[in-house]
């Protein structure tokens, strides 16, 4: 929560913000694809000394996958519940070297981005509430809400509203 607002105060507009991408071409998103077009302002308004971490998970395969990515910036893929032990330790090792010397004393921004299923479900939740626990590092992760596991034939989430139709949904009865 602290680094949104900081982002929020950092970048006032649009005219402000790095008019490089780092967020480019590359992926295979839908044409519009929301979640797409959220990540590509996020890096632009994180800038060049940003580390995003990826579950696995509908922009997971859609943008990284074999060995392609519209990253411009460093990347790390974790397992589908592990954004938030990946974002801790990668905040956490990234202090500790600044502390130590081993690298200079300058801001880097973390962030995981999951879905519903890595954020909300298979043990995602537990993960990412406790990461936001620790509060003396430099993180942020981003849920993208689809309503479903949408990179395994759109699975019913705990995220999935009542009465959606998905493979695995359950029988609405009147």
């Amino acid at each position: 929560m602290t680094v949104s607002i900081k982002l929020a105060r950092t970048v006032k507009d649009l005219l402000q913000m790095a008019q490089t991408e780092y967020f480019d071409a590359g992926h295979r998103t839908c044409q519009g694809c929301e979640s797409a077009m959220v990540l590509r302002w996020v890096a632009k308004a994180a800038g060049p000394n940003t580390i995003v971490i990826g579950a696995t998970g509908c922009m997971y395969v859609a943008n990284t996958t074999y060995y392609t990515t519209a990253w411009a910036l460093p990347w790390i893929h974790t397992q589908l519940s592990g954004t938030g032990s990946a974002v801790v330790g990668t905040a956490a090792a990234l202090k500790a070297l600044m502390e130590k010397g081993k690298l200079p004393n300058e801001k880097i921004n973390v962030i995981g981005i999951c879905g519903d299923l890595g954020c909300a479900d298979a043990g995602g939740l537990s993960e990412v509430s406790n990461a936001l626990t620790h509060t003396k590092y430099n993180f942020l992760i981003l849920m993208y809400d689809n309503e479903s596991s949408a990179n395994t034939d759109i699975q019913e989430t705990t995220m999935t509203p009542y009465g959606a139709l998905t493979t695995f949904s359950q029988v609405v009865s009147r």
